[in-house]
C-alpha cells in the first residue's frame, strides 16, 4: 500500500501535535499489558497441564475446604 504525498502530509499535522511523553506513556503501557498478560503462558516445550490466569496461575484451583480429605 502506497501512500499519496497529501495523505503523508495530513498525519504528519495531525501527529505534531502529540506530545513525546504521551507516545512513550502509550507504548509503555501497551508493553506493560503484554507481559501482564504472558506470565500465566506456559513454555511450548513444556508438556499440557491446567489453565492458568495472569498473575493469579492455578491459585484459584487450589481448594480451600476440605483438604484434610485427600
Amino acid at each position: 500500500m502506497e501512500f499519496r504525498t497529501a495523505d503523508w502530509h495530513s498525519i504528519q499535522k495531525h501527529t505534531q501535535n502529540i506530545p513525546v511523553w504521551t507516545v512513550g506513556l502509550v507504548a509503555l503501557v501497551i508493553y506493560g499489558l503484554y507481559t501482564v498478560l504472558r506470565i500465566g503462558r506456559r513454555d511450548k516445550r513444556m508438556p499440557p497441564g491446567p489453565p492458568t490466569l495472569p498473575l493469579l496461575g492455578n491459585l484459584h484451583q487450589i481448594p480451600i475446604t476440605g483438604m484434610y480429605k485427600k
